[in-house]
């Protein structure tokens, strides 16, 4: 509740009072009057705008009202003079979207369009002392912008200030008078002292108007004072006098004579508090007799106000006296606070040094001041007291931290929610430590701590439940269900959730049901639509496998005679039925098809339609064909690449022989050499082979089921492997992992014995090195075999490599084939298929490039490499969705950067240009503090001239 003597109107004046500028004012559409005090006679204006029958908004605007939240309250509080129940749908839009975190325009706007709906049209509305407002803060602008000009055209608007105010905030009609337009003149004086009956002659007034600038205050007080004291006192004050605040001085000294120590003391208070009010004085000084003088204004409902003209002399008057007793301005700030006078009753505890009761009346009404979002007033007093009296009131810093989140000061934010947690808990207070630990929570998870966020969360579920609290229960377990879902644990969210909905059904909130209740469906519909992808996974494995048993099936039929041959025989005869099918391919000439210079017709017609094949040797390249699963998942961010196994392009079975003097795979033996336990038979020229019968057919295939081995890798992230779809889990305890990483990265050719002995031990002797590399290929092929029987690294010509048989999938290939495609097709103009790319792309970079193997060397320039891919491909794509008007999808993918990059300053430009186009101006705001902070921390250096630029057009609301 504001200070009801801020809107209070001056209560009646003589009409002889009015200045003749004032006629003027009453009818024109905004007027503003500067000039220091005593030029304006605020009595003349209510009584000029009282004849013309307007009613009045009547507010005199005090320090406080810079703070855009105490201007609108102070606002609605004078109209609800005229008009009770108007304001109500701006102060809960003020509670529902605080100014300070989503923009003051919509709620100065939401006030001016209730004046204008619910105020009579001839309405006037007065605002004293604008000043205040001072133009290092917004009020003033948001005034002239959205109130002002928002008003019909009926209303007359008056506004006063000591000092010109910056012409630009105001509407471009509003007329401004100064000085010299309301400067009395002699002949205005005249009048004035004839109509009051004031005898005083006319070189009197000619030197009344001179000493006092021709201010109609003064002089009307001097008129008023004639008639009171007499006009010879007068007259000889107007002789002695050498200026205003000397003339004053003199005219409050005659009036002073008579009036004893407690009427002076009473007079002291109210030049302390610029007002008086008999009940106010009864609870200060227990008295209510005030001396009278024309220095005091009357206003409704029995205030009195000291005209600011008279401050001075008052106070020269009184001396010593005019400063009230400590307990007196104790007991009358006592009385401001119990009347709900926030605003004027903490200042003066400061000003008394009693910061126990500043803090206590702060506390008292902090979730007012929060709700309506007097932030910058909380903080402001939040500054002046002291950390040993804030602690004893932990509802002041959870205040604080709230304030420092709007400021984008995270770490102060979280330091202020953990030391109120504590100190909430301490005084088993389960309401705050709940709250408390919930935000601390909150920012946790923004940081990305998900174990942090969920600590807190669990704590404050469990300090809730042991209490009861089932309000701050259900919000626990929602935040905890939120941070579930946020890790793909839709199980335990779907828990959580319920849980949520349990409490509040028993609380009957029908809004927090709905939201948990949503929250559930949702997760409900992820876990269902999770699973339905699944089972169409592995339909299409099924599908891939079916097709691949009809395509051997296939082969074994034009490969071999069928079983109804002899039927075939029996009706067409020998001679017309086809060779193909009268008889099998021979061994030998098989053998002899191996690379053809001239296929024939039939061989080129089977290679085609894909049932044959060229033979290869062991020496030959084998290429290794990737191919990816169609990409499922939102967005395309969190899709993940599925490796099919490779489709044979023919189904042959012939083995592939090494040559014989060709040194083979073997276990190692104790002094390092390679023993041929492990090795494939040695093929001799002469001898004959012993995996084919004599007719030249294979005996074993490579793969029980006609498949082909497939290796699938994830080197982005966390390291897996599997093998024939088995995942490989059982790796040797010493380098054999990293060996195969290594072999991996370099699969392009093989690795020679001595390279990787040099990458992996370099310090070691040459029979040391080949000795640990052969135990750790002997440990690799053991935890290989351990998850499929197949040959998966083979040594080859003083090389390892990996089996030419083995189909590889590997996440980086993927990645890089996708980086490329969106580029050709962003050069090409085709946006839409490029952001198709570069989504499939930023899906498979699960992680940095061998992120398990931090502190190996060989590993770091194909890390860099990759990031920088990465980074460059989240620039690119979230340009195409800026370009396409999805901010959110963009500001998402530019978090993304700036969590690998902070200080990348087009990133933090973009999400802030996102942010102010989703009219989330305080995001953006917060955004460039956040840059600067980044920038200044990292590189100290301040944001680029663009960027500051930018903050200014989103801070005055312009389209960027």
């Amino acid at each position: 509740m504001p200070f009801p003597a801020k809107s209070s109107a001056p209560s009646s004046a003589p009409v002889a009072l009015r200045h003749s500028m004032l006629e003027r004012a009453a009818e024109s559409r905004i007027t503003l009057f500067s000039a220091p005090p005593g030029y304006l006679l605020a009595d003349g204006l209510s009584a000029v705008l009282s004849e013309r029958g307007r009613p009045t908004l009547w507010v005199r605007l005090g320090p406080e009202d810079h703070d855009p939240a105490t201007f609108l309250v102070s606002l609605i509080a004078g109209a609800q003079r005229l008009c009770p129940g108007i304001g109500e749908a701006t102060l809960e839009q003020m509670r529902r979207q605080p100014g300070p975190a989503v923009g003051w325009p919509s709620l100065f706007a939401t006030l001016a369009r209730e004046f204008a709906e619910v105020l009579p049209r001839s309405s006037a509305v007065v605002l004293e002392h604008t000043h205040h407002l001072n133009d290092t803060h917004p009020t003033l602008a948001l005034l002239g912008a959205h109130v002002l000009a928002g008003l019909p055209d009926t209303f007359t608007c008056i506004l006063t200030s000591y000092h010109r105010l910056p012409r630009a905030t105001l509407p471009a009609h509003t007329i401004e008078r100064g000085v010299s337009d309301l400067r009395l003149d002699d002949r205005d004086a005249q009048t004035l002292a004839k109509q009051t009956d004031a005898a005083l002659s006319k070189p009197y007034v000619q030197r009344a108007i001179d000493l006092t600038g021709g201010r109609v205050v003064a002089f009307a007080s001097l008129c008023t004072a004639s008639t009171v004291l007499g006009s010879s006192l007068i007259q000889q004050a107007v002789n002695r006098a050498t200026g205003t605040d000397d003339l004053l001085t003199r005219v409050a000294r005659a009036y002073l004579v008579a009036a004893g120590a407690g009427a002076q003391e009473i007079l002291a208070l109210a030049l302390r508090l610029e007002y008086s009010h008999p009940s106010l004085v009864q609870a200060a000084l227990g008295s209510a007799a005030a001396p009278s003088g024309p220095w005091l204004q009357p206003l409704t409902d029995g205030w009195m106000r000291v005209r600011s003209l008279w401050l001075p002399a008052l106070r020269a008057a009184l001396r010593a006296a005019a400063t009230p007793r400590h307990d007196a301005l104790r007991r009358a700030t006592d009385y401001l606070a119990g009347q709900g006078a926030v605003e004027r009753a903490v200042p003066l505890y400061f000003e008394l040094g009693d910061i126990t009761s500043a803090a206590q009346t702060i506390a008292g009404h902090i979730d007012t001041l929060m709700n309506l979002g007097q932030w910058e007033t909380v903080a402001t007093w939040l500054n002046l007291l002291p950390t040993p009296t804030l602690r004893a009131w932990p509802a002041l810093i959870y205040a604080g931290g709230e304030i420092a989140v709007a400021q984008a000061d995270v770490n102060s934010a979280q330091r202020a929610f953990s030391t109120a947690a504590t100190l909430f808990t301490a005084q088993h207070d389960v309401d705050g430590a709940c709250q408390s630990l919930l935000a601390e929570s909150t920012l946790a998870a923004w940081r990305g701590d998900h174990t942090h966020a969920q600590t807190r969360a669990l704590a404050a579920s469990t300090i809730a439940e042991a209490a009861g609290q089932l309000w701050y229960q259900g919000w626990a377990v929602w935040q905890l269900g939120c941070l579930a879902a946020a890790a793909g644990q839709l199980d335990d969210a779907l828990v959580y959730f319920g849980r949520g909905v349990a409490a509040m059904q028993t609380l009957d909130d029908s809004v927090v049901l709905e939201i948990l209740h949503m929250a559930e469906e949702l997760a409900f519909r992820q876990r269902d639509l999770q699973r339905e992808r699944e089972f169409h996974r592995q339909a299409y494995f099924a599908a891939e496998s079916a097709e691949h048993e009809a395509a051997k099936r296939l082969s074994a039929l034009v490969r071999e005679p069928p079983v109804q041959l002899d039927r075939l025989l029996e009706a067409h005869g020998w001679t017309r039925t086809p060779l193909m099918l009268k008889l099998p391919v021979p061994g030998p000439q098989l053998e002899a098809l191996e690379e053809p210079e001239s296929p024939g017709l039939w061989e080129s017609l089977l290679r085609v339609i894909g049932l044959r094949r060229p033979a290869t040797n062991a020496t030959d390249p084998v290429p290794v064909r990737v191919k990816e699963a169609p990409p499922t998942g939102a967005g395309g961010l969190l899709r993940s690449p599925v490796p099919e196994p490779a489709v044979p392009l023919a189904p042959s079975n012939l083995p592939i022989l090494l040559p014989a003097d060709t040194p083979q795979p073997a276990a190692p033996s104790g002094d390092g050499e390679i023993l041929p336990s492990e090795a494939a038979p040695t093929a001799s020229p002469t001898a004959p082979d012993p995996a084919r019968s004599s007719s030249g057919e294979p005996l074993t295939p490579p793969d029980a089921e006609g498949k082909v081995p497939t290796l699938t890798a994830y080197l982005l992230g966390e390291f897996r492997v599997t093998l024939n779809e088995r995942p490989v889990e059982s790796w040797p305890s010493g380098r054999g992992r990293l060996v195969f990483q290594y072999l991996l990265t370099h699969r392009d050719r093989p690795a020679p014995r001595d390279v990787l002995m040099d990458v992996f031990w370099p310090d070691a002797s040459p029979d040391s090195a080949r000795n640990s590399l052969n135990v750790a290929l002997h440990g690799l092929r053991q935890g290989l075999r351990a998850t499929d029987d197949v040959p998966v690294v083979v040594y080859q010509d003083g090389a390892y490599g990996f089996s030419p048989e083995l189909h590889i999938w590997l996440d980086v290939d993927q990645f890089e084939r996708h980086v490329q495609a969106g580029q050709q097709l962003e050069a090409s103009g085709d946006f839409a298929a490029a952001a198709a790319e570069y989504e499939i792309a930023a899906g498979l970079y699960l992680g940095d490039f061998l992120a398990d193997a931090p502190y190996e060397e060989w590993p770091v320039l194909t890390r860099e490499r990759l990031r920088v891919a990465y980074l460059d491909t989240l620039d690119r794509l979230s340009q195409i969705y800026f370009s396409q008007g999805r901010y959110a999808a963009c500001g998402t993918l530019c978090q993304l950067i700036l969590a690998r990059d902070n200080c990348r300053e087009d990133a933090h430009c973009r999400l802030m240009r996102c942010c102010s186009r989703q009219n989330q101006h305080h995001l953006a705001l917060r955004q460039y503090q956040a840059c600067a902070d980044a920038l200044q921390e990292e590189l100290n250096v301040e944001p680029a001239t663009a960027t500051k630029q930018l903050y200014e057009r989103i801070r005055r609301r312009e389209h960027v």
